[in-house]
């Protein structure tokens, strides 16, 4: 049984373990009843909806995202609230009085027939447009059934891309939190203890001040693996074009496809699964403002559950629009040259092409090729690595070394100023914090460990794979809660609902029980889940020491020809994002070292940052630090194991 048997019993899961919980909502939808849950939002969504076909008034507010969050005492920072006057938008719509009253099925019926006569004014529009220039009629192809590949994407998309339109700058709110040196935090939490959602001077995210002024968005791309529409819906002015990345259904899993209009001025695209396996795990925002690009990596999900009742991080960048378009150069290989591959394999350039070819021309964005993105935004200042995971089979290593493990191999070696011609890389130790897990073996424990240490896998892959799967178990410390702990938190066992460990996993006579270590929030008993990697390097190229150091002084190498780290150095770097600790997540190599393959199971995404110290890691870490190691008997949280998440 792999670990993916793992994740399809997690999307499961998340519905129905916490349907009988005591939160109001649970989290999200399975993901072979997306539709289902889609249709239900649909109807949660009209009354805000409305708001479109009225524009001088805004759909009303009903209840907070968390009333008990948003409403707790004042938001650092002296953020302003959003441009309605109000504060959160509201996880459900109410319908405005003045609109009078009618049933879901007429309100729906409503809704449809107003998208259809949008639908007829857009292809008279599109029939205008081809008259005037001479296109045939044959370039509308709005739902590409084969997957946007990058090349394809590429191919597919206008032969000369209309230059973004440059918004007129001016200058951003002045109480909005700007973080042009990017920025990690953790959300805030009804659950955690006093003090502790910013009042402490540890400031905290709220998604409405994430996204800030939303009548200030000019474009939105937004992905996440459960979506609760109607709650995400209303953080966005209704008329702002937004692309909705998201999981597949089954009968959409084995082609990339594109919805429009799923709402008012939204478009919803899925990207391609081989065979229809795997999961859409990734979960950003990509905020287009008039003078800037807001990029923010959660852990979260686009649910309510996830900002209100579990604890999760947030890494948040700004990037300044550039005075003027730089020159495209394809040699580059930096942040936003991987933000636009994967925006590409997420099929978001059909998204894209969708909003451009019909109500939206002037979007900031107007296609994911290579360049797009970096041209127009200044990405100087930006020191964090961007880490995707593309599902599929990637082979040879120009590809390999852009999704999975392996491209967090190569931000590794970047941010330790690994010598290219040294492919050991570092020895160290790894701390991994995160919400589900897999089945490990030794040889796959050892694969990721190679690469978080920046260990290229030249070194190894051609070794056999039975003297692979005998190593011994890296230094690598799995840092998740213990049923007791579930049991002892503000939500006790229903709150477990989201996190997830396979008894037939634990009790499994390879399993390595003895890394596991206590996860423990440092905020109080609230469950985490976030997804953080720590990790430090004990040493440091014996090349890189002798460089510094005077002829005279005496330098202890190891067995290895290494140094101890210096201080003032890199000393190791953190990971925040959407991967679990699976193989799943993070792919598992295999072939040679002249031709190495990595298959991904799910798509994901996250940033790596440089540590320059453990205190700056104890500042940052979600968990109490350091990691407590399970006592004899101590079990993990087990759903199996609980009363309140048996099925049937």
């Amino acid at each position: 049984m792999s670990d993916f048997d793992d994740d399809e019993d997690m999307a499961r899961a998340i519905a129905a373990s916490l349907a009988d919980s005591q939160q109001p909502r649970a989290p999200a939808p399975a993901a072979d009843d997306y539709e289902a849950q889609y249709e239900a939002d649909l109807q949660a969504a009209l009354a805000a909806s409305q708001a479109v076909a009225e524009p001088h008034r805004s759909p009303s507010p009903a209840t907070s995202v968390a009333s008990s969050i948003e409403d707790s005492p004042p938001r650092p920072n002296g953020l302003l609230p959003t441009s309605s006057g109000s504060r959160a938008p509201k996880p459900k719509s109410a319908p405005d009085p003045a609109a009078g009253s009618s049933s879901g099925g007429d309100e729906l019926a409503a809704f449809r027939a107003d998208r259809k006569r949008l639908e007829e004014e857009r292809l008279a529009r599109q029939k205008r447009r081809r008259d005037e220039s001479g296109q045939p009629e044959e370039i509308e192809d709005r739902r590409p059934a084969k997957r946007a590949t990058p090349s394809s994407a590429s191919a597919s998309s206008s032969s000369s891309p209309r230059v973004p339109l440059k918004p007129t700058p001016g200058p951003s709110r002045p109480n909005t939190e700007l973080f042009w040196d990017g920025v990690v935090r953790q959300t805030a939490n009804m659950h955690v203890g006093p003090g502790k959602n910013g009042e402490n001077g540890k400031p905290v995210f709220r998604l409405s001040e994430i996204i800030g002024d939303k009548s200030q968005v000019k474009f939105a791309i937004i992905s996440s693996y459960a979506v609760q529409v109607s709650w995400i819906y209303n953080f966005f002015s209704p008329t702002t074009p937004v692309i909705l990345v998201a999981q597949p259904d089954q009968s959409e899993a084995s082609s990339a496809t594109v919805k429009l209009n799923i709402l008012p001025h939204w478009v919803r695209v899925t990207p391609y699964f081989r065979g229809g396996y795997g999961v859409m795990h990734v979960k950003f925002l990509l905020l287009f403002y008039a003078d800037r690009l807001r990029i923010a990596i959660p852990t979260a999900n686009f649910v309510d559950y996830d900002w209100m009742h579990i604890e999760n991080t947030v890494f948040v960048q700004d990037v300044p629009l550039r005075a003027s378009p730089i020159a495209h150069s394809a040699k580059l290989d930096d942040f936003p040259t991987t933000l636009e591959h994967v925006l590409r394999g997420l099929n978001v350039s059909a998204g894209i092409r969708t909003h451009v070819m019909n109500d939206h021309p002037e979007i900031p964005l107007q296609n994911a090729d290579p360049g797009s993105i970096r041209r127009y935004w200044d990405f100087s200042r930006v020191t964090a690595a961007l880490i995707p995971s593309l599902h599929g089979k990637h082979e040879g290593w120009e590809k390999v070394i852009k999704t999975g493990h392996t491209a967090l191999m190569r931000a590794v070696r970047r941010l330790a100023g690994i010598d290219p011609k040294d492919k050991r890389g570092r020895k160290g130790s790894i701390e991994y914090q995160g919400s589900s897990l897999g089945k490990y073996s030794s040889k796959w424990l050892n694969e990721f460990y190679g690469s978080a240490m920046g260990q290229s896998p030249e070194t190894w892959l051609d070794d056999p794979v039975s003297r692979r799967s005998k190593l011994p178990v890296p230094d690598i410390k799995i840092v998740f809660p213990t049923h007791d702990y579930v049991k002892n938190s503000k939500l006790g066992e229903p709150g477990g609902g989201t996190i997830f460990c396979k008894k037939a996993f634990w009790e499994g006579s390879t399993f390595p029980r003895q890394i596991f270590y206590e996860s423990r929030s440092t905020r109080g008993p609230v469950l985490l889940h976030s997804k953080m990697a720590i990790a430090f390097f004990s040493d440091i190229p014996s090349s890189a020491s002798n460089a510094d150091d005077s002829d005279d002084e005496l330098i202890v190498l190891d067995s290895d020809g290494r140094a101890p780290a210096k201080a003032g150095q890199a000393e190791g770097w953190m990971y925040v994002g959407s991967h679990n600790f699976t193989p799943s997540a993070w792919g598992t190599l295999s072939g040679s070292a002249f031709t190495p393959i990595i298959n991904v199971t799910n798509y994901e995404l996250g940033v790596v940052l440089p540590l320059r110290s453990r205190e700056e890691a104890d500042a940052y870490a979600c968990y109490e630090r350091p990691p407590k190691k399970y006592a004899n008997g101590v079990l993990p949280w087990m759903q199996e194991n609980s009363i309140h998440h048996q099925i049937g």
